[in-house]
């Protein structure tokens, strides 16, 4: 199955989300470059309910990069597409709430940390 490029969208500062579809026009492809960094698979399969979710993650991942560069946890997530509009809120909830910051939260909540 071979895709075009139907469209690159600046929705997001920082980054250019390009969306491609199937030769028989049944699915859309998003992937994004982020701060210069390429091929970030977001979304493949039938158009997402709402394309405010493609730009949460696209947003989570660049605002990830700007805090902590190449020690960010984006760039050890497994970089597969969403298939479902639930996938994709969940991978944005993911990139919005990095694993190392909640697990600092939590320290700090039983007196673990000092602040």
């Amino acid at each position: 199955m071979k895709w075009h490029i139907l469209a690159r969208h600046k929705w997001v500062v920082g980054a250019l989300i390009t969306e491609s579809v199937n030769d028989d026009d049944s699915a859309r492809r998003y992937t994004a470059t982020v701060r210069g960094y390429r091929n970030w698979r977001i979304f493949e399969g039938s158009n997402p309910n709402s394309v405010e979710i493609v730009i949460r993650v696209v947003r989570a991942i660049r605002d990830q990069i700007d805090a902590d560069g190449e020690d960010c946890e984006a760039f050890m997530a497994v970089n597969e597409y969403s298939h479902s509009t639930e996938e994709l809120e969940n991978r944005a909830e993911m990139f919005e709430h990095p694993i190392s910051k909640a697990f600092d939260q939590w320290l700090e909540t039983i007196g673990y940390m000092e602040v």
